[in-house]
């Protein structure tokens, strides 16, 4: 059955082949991933270093789903300029700032903001940020450009040796 029809598809019996919601999601994905590649390949350094940063973020903890708050990104992001040590990346992005580069971002469809119920702080409510884009994905995007040295850093393939 999946020789007949593709990897991920199963064969059921009374029907045809059996669709999951991931088959779904990850062909809507790559659909859309080449339009938010080519936003990501004009960034300005302060969104090349917020979209990176989030990727890495993605790729060590392993969470694609759920998000990241934004604090949880900052620590991230001045970790990552001061690391790389570039001066287009310095001073990293403060606070306010960097709320209004996730929202100009989240307009843009680059990355996604939610705001779930639960997650308040102090009475205010801050936005988990989540990245539609895997490392590789963000790395080629950025691959050319002035900031291929950031991506090469936190988000190439990672090798054993």
């Amino acid at each position: 059955a999946e020789a007949e029809y593709g990897k991920g598809f199963s064969q059921n019996s009374s029907s045809g082949p059996t669709v999951q919601i991931s088959d779904i999601q990850k062909a809507s994905r790559e659909l859309f991933n080449p339009v938010i590649a080519r936003a990501v390949s004009h960034a300005t350094s302060l969104e090349a270093l917020i979209i990176v940063s989030l990727a890495s973020l993605q790729r060590q903890s392993g969470r694609e789903m759920g998000g990241f708050d934004v604090d949880e990104l900052i620590s991230k992001m001045e970790g990552t300029a001061r690391s790389l040590g570039d001066l287009q990346y310095l001073p990293p992005p403060s606070f306010a700032e960097t709320l209004d580069i996730l929202n100009r971002l989240g307009e843009a469809g680059v990355i996604q903001l939610d705001t779930p119920k639960i997650y308040s702080v102090g009475g205010s409510t801050w936005p988990l940020v989540t990245l539609p884009m895997d490392c590789y994905e963000v790395e080629a995007a950025l691959r050319g450009t002035r900031h291929s040295r950031l991506s090469d850093k936190f988000c190439a393939p990672q090798t054993l040796f």
